[in-house]
């Protein structure tokens, strides 16, 4: 080595980045090779030079990857069974490539379990609405940034593909509301470890209601941050200041149940909406080791909520019971109000444990759950059977890869839940 050379060190716990950075080295080296062959043999070296480096140093990235291909032909397929035209399945697919577009370039490494926490490690993950009346529709999370950067430098990726949606949606006015906290919650000072890759998400809820034969569409945009409490330990500190920061109040009563929530979990994410003419929602995530009924009972009565415990109790008969959920991970959300910090909605979120039932047979009973409780379950039936369709043996064999996890949501004015599917891996 020459004098005053620096050595790198790299970490790579699983090997993962250095597998990955073999293959992205042969497929720039075959692309090369290919480009090569197909050139004349009698190529000068000055054409070659001006070509630049670019061309001969990376391998092209503008294509779409297989992957992406099969996403935005799922997206197209789900949205034509829940009956949206050819114009909403067009805007959809405008969204999510605008979300996902640096995500999903090649060299795509999807499906990854080690790289997403998502959809058991596809970077898209559905969810479906049930209430008294089905809206029209489609909502997922999705990973968003280039996943072969660094953590930080990931995040910052992520808020880029975001901004550009925001940008193609016109929602500037929220954005910038919203900039002084995420700048809180995404700096490099947060020390997290190099390999980390779960920091910042995406989503997307789009609703299309029928005005005069044409479709209005009202999408929200959605991102959520990780607080890493377990890294950091000052997870509640940067949420308070976060929701400070895009001119939300921390009122007492908020105050109060952040420290009931401190006592059985901790804080683990913080997400915001972005919708037109400057709107914006908050929630806050609590990560907890099980279902608390008598904690809830008193966040509802702090929130000034209808004491309707059952409403938000975790059970699905035939699929997890309350004793179960009482044992088993669990999670809470407060939805904030922007104007006051009163908690306006309160969520209570569960996993579907490891089926011991086929994966139709779940889906059958999950169907009669939400029709009992007097729910539209039709959009849930209708993407339940776009993605068993592309499951192979599903009414043979149990599988834990369609449904991941559901919600029960409790306002003022109404209750409802919210199912969590996922696409073939």
């Amino acid at each position: 080595q020459k004098a005053g050379a620096v050595t790198l060190a790299i970490a790579d716990e699983r090997r993962v980045f250095t597998t990955a950075t073999v293959l992205q080295s042969l497929a720039m080296a075959g692309e090369v090779f290919a480009q090569v062959a197909s050139e004349s043999l009698s190529i000068t070296t000055r054409s070659i030079d001006q070509r630049g480096p670019k061309a001969w140093g990376q391998p092209k990235r503008s294509r779409p990857s297989p992957v992406q291909k099969k996403l935005m032909a799922l997206l197209e397929k789900t949205a034509q069974n829940l009956g949206l035209t050819a114009f909403e399945i067009k805007e959809i697919q405008n969204v999510y490539h605008c979300l996902t577009k640096d995500n999903l370039k090649e060299p795509c490494p999807w499906p990854s379990r080690q790289l997403s926490s998502l959809a058991g490690g596809m970077p898209l993950e559905f969810s479906v609405v049930a209430q008294k009346e089905s809206q029209l529709g489609l909502r997922y999370a999705a990973e968003l940034g280039n996943p072969y950067l660094p953590a930080y430098k990931q995040a910052n990726s992520a808020l880029r593909a975001l901004k550009q949606t925001v940008t193609y949606l016109g929602y500037e006015p929220a954005w910038q509301r919203l900039e002084p906290g995420i700048k809180q919650l995404v700096n490099p000072a947060i020390d997290i470890p190099a390999g980390n890759r779960f920091w910042v998400w995406g989503g997307c809820d789009q609703v299309f209601k029928k005005s005069n034969d044409e479709a209005l569409p009202r999408t929200a945009l959605k991102v959520y941050f990780n607080l890493f409490q377990g890294e950091t330990g000052t997870a509640r500190l940067r949420l308070e200041r976060a929701i400070q920061a895009v001119g939300i109040p921390v009122p007492e009563s908020l105050t109060e149940i952040f420290n009931l929530l401190d006592q059985v979990g901790f804080p683990q994410e913080m997400g915001f909406g972005i919708g037109a003419e400057g709107k914006v929602a908050c929630k806050i995530y609590y990560e907890l080791g099980g279902w608390h009924r008598q904690t809830v009972s008193r966040i509802l009565e702090i929130a000034g909520l209808p004491n309707d415990l059952d409403s938000l109790c975790p059970e699905i008969p035939g699929v997890l019971r309350e004793s179960l959920a009482a044992k088993s991970r669990s999670g809470i959300a407060l939805r904030l109000d922007p104007k006051s910090g009163g908690v306006r909605e309160v969520t209570i979120a569960a996993a579907f444990p490891y089926p011991m039932l086929t994966t139709a047979e779940t889906c059958r009973r999950v169907t009669q759950w939400l029709i009992s409780n007097a729910w539209d379950a039709s959009a849930y039936q209708k993407m339940a059977e776009v993605l068993l369709a592309t499951r192979e043996n599903a009414c043979q064999t149990p599988s834990p890869k369609l449904h991941s996890l559901f919600t029960r949501t409790l306002s003022k004015e109404q209750a409802w839940a919210t199912i969590y599917l996922r696409p073939s891996c």
